[in-house]
This record gives structure tokens, sequence and C-alpha cells, in this order.
């Protein structure tokens, strides 16, 4: 035997080489495995996207961090069927899989409904289909379901997705769901109203509970709404509607109410509601406010610019550089700032440069004849009652046009329609644990970057190229050795 050779100095760094290669690859392989196991339970995943389209962004992580009791996040099909069905399908369930990362209390599973057809049972009086989303909470055993097309917005053909509202929907579930106390807010109809649903799932999307209240049938508003909504109704109330107003606002002298009234360009003649709000300091004024100046409006003159003028409504606002938007909106006229128990502020200016026209204009209006000036588009009357030294007080809102809640201003990134509408609502109310979550807009952004290919790269530098890198040493200490 040749014991000089295994005496050798190149036998030695050989061995060693080879040792520092076999613990150098066993260490990537256990590093990739960890990697792998703890991915879908910590935030290891890096969002690639414009706008993090794949992970939930700051205000959710916050609030998740607060949570203190479980809720499960079901959805109600097998993860690879629901997450190959589409880009977007699969950006709602990255979006879904990252809750868990961020609290111990969400869990998320993946049921499909044939095979699991108790849930059905359960929750009889919901129906449910594939690739709905369920989030439930354990402490107050209440659930709320959505479609996945009710997590995503689409442009007016109602075929093309343009943003995702998939965080917005889900975190407010989870705080609707574990909320021990929901406000509720209800919609008064029967009289011809105009499109709501924008406002009400905005508030939906927050954490308010919404129902509908016929006026005409119903002998009294739900007394236990903070909130009820005239959207825009195309005939006038009677004295017998007017009367359930009164008492839901009066709330038997304990006050806490709100009604917020939409006002539009083509309601007719409302001598009942303009004596209404008259009561509470506001007067409807004829016309449609209309804008000369065209820094100050967008496309059209009536498309109008309004400026925040009482600041305490929009204390909630996330920024208020952007302008907010109103269409074909109604002025109103502030009786008085102060008069007995009652009292009113201005919520929303045209500028100085906006005219009203004529709701019978033609092409031989001229703008320039009319009386240029600043106009109210939003104003709040307040009722005050005292219980001792408590203040209890009660509010009536009169805002121009209802396209201050259109989905399409809303949800424009240029404008602040929507953060300053939820703000309002939350100041009205005074709900605390809001949080104000815009949908991710998917216009232009590349969905092939999923959080998915993202963990697929770092497999590659973590384990491929090292371990290429290992394979090549091997073969380099090799031929060394034999030569």
């Amino acid at each position: 035997m040749n014991l000089k050779f295994l005496k050798s100095r190149k036998l030695k760094y050989g061995a060693f080489a080879t040792v520092m290669t076999v613990v150098v690859a066993v260490v990537l392989v256990l590093v990739n495995a960890i990697v792998m196991f703890l991915s879908d339970r910590l935030p290891l995943e890096l969002d690639l996207t414009d706008g993090g389209i794949y992970n939930v962004t700051s205000k959710t992580i916050d609030f998740l961090k607060t949570l203190d009791s479980d809720v499960t996040i079901t959805v109600l099909a097998e993860e690879d069927e629901f997450k190959n069905t589409s880009i977007y399908h699969e950006q709602a369930n990255e979006m879904i899989r990252d809750y868990q990362k961020y609290s111990s209390h969400i869990k998320v599973e993946y049921k499909d409904l044939i095979s699991n057809p108790e849930i059905q049972q359960e929750y009889s009086k919901d129906n449910f289909t594939a690739g709905d989303v369920m989030v439930e909470s354990e402490k107050t055993g209440r659930m709320q379901k959505y479609s996945i097309n009710e997590m995503f917005n689409f442009d007016s053909t109602g075929y093309t997705v343009v943003s995702s509202k998939v965080e917005q929907i889900v975190t407010s579930a989870i705080i609707s769901v574990t909320d021990s106390n929901p406000m509720t807010v209800t919609v008064l109809t029967g009289f011809d109203e105009a499109d709501y649903t924008p406002y009400t799932s905005l508030l939906k999307a927050n954490g308010y509970q919404v129902v509908e209240q016929n006026l005409l049938t119903e002998e009294e508003i739900n007394p236990d709404a903070v909130i009820a909504l005239i959207p825009a109704p195309r005939r006038d109330y009677s004295e017998a509607e007017l009367a359930k107003l009164d008492k839901f606002l009066t709330n038997d002298d304990k006050m806490g109410k709100t009604l917020i009234y939409f006002a539009a360009y083509d309601q007719g003649d409302m001598p009942n509601l303009d004596a209404f709000l008259s009561e509470w300091g506001i007067e409807p004024m004829d016309g449609i406010l209309y804008e000369t100046d065209p820094n100050n409006y967008y496309i059209n003159p009536l498309f109008g610019f309004y400026d925040v003028v009482d600041e305490e409504y929009a204390k909630d606002m996330p920024s208020s550089d952007q302008p907010i938007l109103q269409t074909g909106a109604k002025a109103f006229k502030q009786l008085y700032e102060e008069s007995g128990n009652r009292s009113t502020s201005v919520l929303l200016n045209s500028s100085e440069t906006a005219v009203l026209s004529p709701l019978d204009a033609d092409e031989n209006w001229d703008p320039n004849s009319a009386e240029k000036g600043t106009y109210c588009a939003g104003i709040v009357g307040t009722k005050t009652l005292f219980e001792g030294s408590t203040e209890l007080n009660s509010h009536v809102v009169a805002l121009g046009s209802i396209t201050l809640a259109s989905t399409e201003f809303m949800e424009m990134p240029a404008l602040n329609n929507g953060d300053y509408v939820l703000s309002m609502t939350n100041a009205l109310t005074g709900k605390k644990n809001a949080i104000t979550i815009v949908p991710k807009n998917l216009e232009g952004t590349n969905l092939d970057v999923t959080a998915g290919n993202v963990q697929v790269l770092s497999i590659l530098f973590i384990g491929v190229i090292p371990g290429i890198v290992v394979i090549l040493g091997i073969v380099t200490w090799i031929r060394r050795r034999n030569k």
C-alpha cells in the first residue's frame, strides 16, 4: 500500500475540499427547504409589481398585528384549481395567502364545495358557488361571503378588470366579522333613487353593515342604524316620510343619528324635502354648478373640482393634494352658521370661478353673463341637545351630486373622492378602527410577475446557481488532482 500518498499534502487538501463541498451542498439544500417551508407562514416573498398587487399594505399589516381573535378565510375551491383559473384568480390567491403571514390568528383554507356539502347546509340562507371566499370569526360567529367577481372592478363594458378590491374586501370583512358592535347604514328607497351601490360597497368594504328599507312600507327607520341614506330620489317625500326622518334623527332625544342626502340635477321640484333641509339650515339652490375656468374642471365644465372646507370631516384622508370631483352638482345656500341649538358647516366649496347654469340652458346661454362666485356643494347641519353636561348631536348632510361617490371617481388615483367620502362618513359616525384601503389598479400592470415567480427566482439564486458553482468547483478539483 502506498502510505506515502495517503499522507501527502495533495490528498489532505483534496479531502478537505470534498468535505467542505458536501457540507456546503447540504447547507444549501437545508436552507432551500426551510425557505420553502416558511414562505407560506412568513413574509419572505418580494412583490416586484407596480403598486404591490400581490401583498397587503402596511395598513392591513398594522391592523393584523392587533387582531386578538381567530379568523378563517375559506376559498371554496381547491387551491390549484382556483389560482389557475385566471391571472386575476392568481392575484386574489396570492393576496389572500399573504394575510396569514402577519397574524397567527389568521388561517387560510381551501374547500371544494362538492367534497364539502356541509358548508351549504350550515349556511342555508347563503347561496355558494365555486370560487367564493368566506371570512368567518370564531369569536362572534359571523361570516361574510364574496364572489370572485365582487373582488374586482370592471370597466364600462363589464368584461375588463381594471382594479383589484381583494385587500379592501378581505381586510374590511375581518374588521366587520370580529367587531362585536358593527355600525349599520340603512338605505331609504321607494322614490326612484339613483344608483347608490358604489357608496354602499365602499361602506361594506370598510366594516359597515348596509341594509335597505322601503320608506313607503316601513313604519319606521331602523333604530339600530347610525346613518340613513337618501340617494338622489326623483320623487318628493310626503309628510309621512318626513315624520319618519324626524323621529329617526331625534331618536327619543338621544340623538346620535345622521342623514346623508345626495342631490341630483334631474330631480325636479322637491318642495317637501327642500323644506325639511331648510330646518337644518340648508337651502337647495336652482340650477347646476358650471365651471368657467378650465383649470377648475375635468373634461367638461360640469365636471367641477371642489375644495374641502371643514377639515374635521377630512381628517382621515391620507393626503389632501388630489382634488375632489363632482358632475352636475347642485349648490346649497347656508342659511345660518348658528341658530339656537342648530348649526351648519360647509363641507365642500366650488372655486370662485363657478356659476349656476339653468337646468334648461341651451346653446344661447352665455356662462360669462352669469354671476361668478364660490358656491357650496356639500354642507352639514347639526342639532344639539344636552343630557347634563353631555353634548348629543344629530346631523343632516346634503351633497351636490351622487357622482361624488361614483366608482369611477372614487377609484381614480388622481382624485380624493374615495378617501374623502369614507373620511366624512367615519367622522359622522365616530368610527375609530376604520382603515382606508383603495383598490389596486391593474390596468397596465404586468401580472406575470407573481409572488410565485419571485419565489422561483429566489430558489434559482439561493439554490440552483450556488449548486452549479459547487459542481464546477468539484470538477475543477478533480481535474487538478488528476494532473
